[in-house]
């Protein structure tokens, strides 16, 4: 969560506050919900974690769920096989 929030604060330029289970950003101008959420999907793929969970925007909150289904991983064959 600590990760998250110093990601975002680096990309948005502002405070990004851990409370309980959530962050909260107060952000100086209008920035586009779309860039947040794109933000947010860049943190999951830094971290390898876009196969396992997905960005969901709920109203004004954005929610980081598991998915149901994970992506099924790309297998690669052994070399000399």
């Amino acid at each position: 969560m600590d990760e998250l929030a110093s990601f975002l604060s680096e990309r948005l330029g502002c405070e990004v506050l851990v409370e309980g289970g959530g962050l909260t950003a107060e952000v100086e101008d209008e920035v586009p919900r779309r860039r947040i959420k794109q933000l947010l999907k860049k943190f999951l793929h830094k971290q390898e974690l876009v196969d396992d969970y997905r960005v969901i925007s709920v109203g004004e909150v954005f929610k980081i769920k598991r998915r149901r289904f994970p992506r099924l991983k790309a297998y690669t064959w052994p070399s000399g096989a």
